[in-house]
């Protein structure tokens, strides 16, 4: 998910293969050329912030409903990466098993035939606000 001045034209003219799939550019964010089904919505602004409290910090946001429904994406594995070009290496765990992303920032269950983009699997809409840190 990318928001406001993130701009990835510069990997228009990348010397290096690139490949890039299924991210969400709202506010103003600007996917690049190599983008297959991004999701482009300049004019929403889900007004993310960071709020400290007694308790923790809280990411704040708000999501319009239905956009996150609105382009499939598939779950992120170390199959749908591949290699990296400069080692010729997959992409894995540390312990060298292969990465399958099947659970979002909280532990909850990614729904592996459509994952929602992002840290948070089925945030919701309106108003968010979610503890990242005690």
């Amino acid at each position: 998910m990318f928001l406001k001045r993130s701009d990835l034209t510069a990997y228009d003219s990348a010397r290096l293969p690139v490949w890039m799939s299924g991210n969400v550019y709202l506010n103003g964010a600007k996917p690049s050329q190599h983008e297959t089904a991004p999701l482009v919505k300049p004019e929403f602004d889900p007004a993310f912030k960071l709020v400290e409290q007694a308790d923790g910090c809280f990411l704040e946001f708000t999501l319009g409903p239905g956009w996150a429904g609105e382009c499939t994406r598939k779950l992120v594995t170390t199959a749908l990466l591949g290699k990296a070009s400069i080692p010729d290496l997959p992409y894995e765990q540390r312990d060298g098993a292969p990465l399958r992303i099947v659970t979002d920032y909280f532990g909850k269950s990614r729904n592996e035939a459509t994952p929602t983009p992002g840290p948070f699997e089925k945030p919701g809409t309106g108003a968010i606000a979610r503890k990242v840190w005690s």
